[in-house]
């Protein structure tokens, strides 16, 4: 998108959230990527519930949507040449947390939501600790979603098209979901 100049002198960006997301992961590494993906799904699921509570049916498909599209773009984003069985595991994980997702909405129950926000947040930290920690240990971790930056220069760029699923939810990107 672009900026727009004003006043002649200085430039704002035409979207704040895109610069917001923008300076949250310039420079990240695909680990801290993948914790905001998280972030965002669970604060999706965690909307669907609360309106599946309240009756809200549009609300609640739509936050089940950007659950689903965030886990399609973690799912996009493995590296199963790097990630090897890492990588394949979690493509499992993913498949079945949508199907379950789907289920939730259809069926217009709570139990595959709350299923799906458990795992998702034992996934979150997990991978909270492989992002605070530098060691080769994690490293073929990290490695299952290294397309995620591999197949864009700019780390922000990567993670653009799961961000968008970010808004209207409870959590922006870069603040922790308490699991």
């Amino acid at each position: 998108m672009a900026d727009r100049v004003s006043g002649g002198s200085r430039v704002v960006p035409a979207n704040p959230y895109q610069a917001y997301s923008e300076s949250s992961f310039s420079g990240a590494n695909p680990a801290t990527l993948v914790v905001a993906l998280y972030e965002g799904a669970i604060a999706a699921v965690r909307d669907a519930q609360t309106f599946l509570d309240s009756g809200d049916i549009m609300p609640r498909g739509k936050a089940i949507t950007k659950a689903v599209n965030i886990l399609t773009e973690l799912l996009a984003s493995l590296n199963y040449e790097k990630g090897g069985e890492i990588a394949r595991n979690l493509q499992q994980l993913y498949s079945y947390l949508q199907r379950r997702l789907m289920e939730a909405h259809a069926r217009q129950t709570r139990e595959p939501l709350e299923e799906a926000e458990n795992l998702l947040c034992s996934l979150l930290v997990a991978w909270q600790k492989v992002a605070q920690t530098e060691s080769d240990v994690h490293k073929g971790a990290a490695d299952g979603h290294t397309a995620i930056v591999e197949q864009n220069p700019e780390p922000w760029q990567a993670a653009e098209y799961g961000m968008y699923y970010f808004e209207g939810t409870a959590t922006a990107p870069g603040i922790s979901v308490a699991c």
